[in-house]
């Protein structure tokens, strides 16, 4: 049966204004009910009719039938909407007073647009801040840092309010390598496992472990990822300053720790100790003696060691007289035994040759490189040494090509890799002059031979002056630069860069640390299992007390990375 829709017409006095518009009049009744069939006029039934309480075509609500809409939706205040008669509007007379988006907070509304009225994400408790935001006149906290989730600028949210943990402040910071933030934990050194099992940070402590003052070395083992695997663990219990660590990797994961001890125990002065751990961090062996010659100071040790576990330690000694000092090296099998003894490796025998820096490729060829000084000259040179694999000497040249009494040249570093078959190298060093801020310099060499002119990295517009740098490579392709360079202020933050194999940039600098108040000390670094570069410095008050230890790892596109991939970008 097909439905009739009907439209009401009224006397004169009442007219409708429906009959008034169809240009209907029927006398004689108080009320007409004109049939007009259906809407096309033969009867069907597809004619919606306001008043089913359905939503038919044409129409905006019907009766109780809103579809989703509210005060709220519409721009009101929470309240009873309604539809108006014809089915064509809503009708707002139930809806509170004020509309939402009139930025006033009325009744049932927490927020309205930037008005938030006194919350924020800390009130709410999310304790490391972030931006409250207003959706519907109702708080969202999705951009709140410490939610757990990413949101607005967040680059992490780890859902905690620890600082220097990896993820501060919702973006992927440093990580403070020391648990303990007592006195100053300095000159911090780090490597990596090429198994990807662990990474290590080792620094000298000072007070931080011992309340009667005496200078230990301590270190902390971490995942893959920088998260924790052991609290701060003493290095050595000797009854005596422990001092300038170095460590280095096997291929299992575990490691090996150098440092220099006081006290005599070597028999005179300072001597040169060694120990090594399993990839926990348990000690494996008791430490033992890497110096032959025990007379004097033995100071300043470095480590390094090869893909096979073979590994080479070096030393500055001074004479018996302690005036001139020589750079010795003691090369070990992969089983920890002395592979020879211990050499001298710079020919010259008088002056100062110190601070050496020692790389080791798998071939067994060895690169040391340090500063050095003679009665024939002032100031200090840049020298290395080239120790090719069963060889018992060593070829010494000179690294920078400039001369000259106002110059220094300091803190070199090395790097030993492979082009083709080849043996090659990278020497950094910071070169001071009374005439200008310190800059880097950096040449290259293949098998002993200097390559082209050394390069300079002058400090940016900003700085005055860039030092103390740190080198490592990626798979022998890549070439990762740090450096401290000291701002207006005269602090020291550190930078690095990506370069090749010849020393050149292929990138812009990029800063290491997301703090800018705190100063920087020397950075170091080390290649990551994961192609990407791990490094390590110590920051003045970062850690709340004295100087912290920090590292922060970069992927092969010098990224920062934090140490929970799953809420990172």
């Amino acid at each position: 049966m097909r439905s009739r829709i009907f439209s009401p017409v009224f006397a004169p006095q009442g007219l409708s204004a429906s009959c008034l518009a169809l240009g209907l009049l029927v006398l004689g009744l108080p009320a007409c009910l004109v049939d007009f069939g259906d809407a096309d006029g033969h009867g069907d039934a597809d004619t919606p009719r306001c008043g089913n309480n359905e939503i038919d075509p044409g129409e905006l609500c019907d009766l109780t039938d809103l579809g989703s809409e509210t005060c709220v939706s519409q721009g009101y205040s929470p309240g009873q909407l309604s539809c108006s008669p014809d089915c064509t509007g809503f009708v707002y007379d139930g809806c509170g007073g004020g509309f939402c988006g009139d930025a006033l907070i009325q009744e049932g509304e927490a927020c309205d647009g930037s008005n938030l009225g006194s919350v924020s994400c800390e009130t709410l408790g999310y304790g490391q801040g972030g931006a409250l935001t207003c959706v519907d006149c109702q708080i969202d906290t999705a951009d709140c840092c410490g939610d757990g989730s990413l949101g607005g600028n967040e680059t992490c949210d780890d859902a905690n309010p620890m600082d220097w943990d990896g993820c501060t402040g919702c973006r992927i910071s440093e990580i403070q390598a020391n648990h303990v933030p007592v006195g100053s934990q300095l000159f911090p050194v780090v490597s990596v496992a090429p198994n990807g099992s662990n990474i290590v940070v080792v620094w000298r402590d000072d007070l931080g472990s011992d309340p009667m003052g005496t200078v230990r070395v301590m270190y902390r083992v971490f995942g893959d990822r920088g998260s924790p695997l052991t609290g701060d663990l003493l290095a050595s219990t000797y009854d005596a300053d422990v001092d300038l660590p170095d460590v280095a990797h096997a291929p299992d994961g575990s490691f090996t720790l150098v440092f220099q001890c006081a006290g005599d125990r070597d028999g005179s002065g300072w001597g040169i100790y060694r120990r090594h751990y399993d990839s926990t961090g348990a000690p494996l062996i008791s430490a033992d003696l890497v110096n032959t010659t025990t007379e004097s100071n033995q100071t300043h040790p470095r480590i390094a060691m090869n893909a096979i576990g073979e590994s080479v330690v070096v030393w500055d000694q001074f004479d018996i007289y302690g005036l001139d000092q020589q750079v010795m090296v003691q090369r070990f099998h992969a089983d920890g035994t002395p592979d020879g003894p211990e050499r001298t490796v710079n020919t010259a025998s008088d002056g100062d040759q110190q601070y050496p820096a020692v790389a080791l490729n798998d071939a067994g060829d060895i690169l040391v490189a340090w500063e050095s000084t003679d009665a024939t000259t002032v100031g200090y040179e840049v020298f290395a040494a080239w120790g090719e694999a069963g060889a018992a000497g060593f070829e010494q040249f000179l690294i920078n090509d400039e001369n000259g009494p106002e110059r220094e040249r300091l803190q070199p570093e090395v790097l030993l890799f492979n082009i083709d078959t080849q043996s090659a190298g990278l020497v950094a060093w910071t070169h001071t002059s009374f005439l200008s801020d310190p800059e880097l310099r950096v040449q290259a060499f293949f098998d002993a031979t200097p390559f082209g002119a050394e390069l300079v990295f002058q400090s940016s517009a900003s700085g005055q002056g860039r030092l103390a740098p740190s080198l490592t490579t990626r798979d022998d392709e890549t070439v990762w630069l740090f450096w401290s360079e000291r701002n207006q202020d005269g602090l020291l933050f550190n930078f690095g860069q990506i370069v090749n194999l010849f020393g050149q940039p292929e990138a812009d600098p990029f800063e290491v640390s997301i703090a800018t108040d705190f100063a920087h000390g020397a950075p170091r670094v080390a290649t990551s299992f994961d192609q990407g570069v791990v490094i390590t410095w110590s920051a003045a008050g970062q850690d709340g007390d004295g100087s912290g230890a920090f590292f922060q790892r970069f992927d092969p596109s010098g990224q920062p990375l934090g140490t929970l991939p799953s809420i990172q970008p």
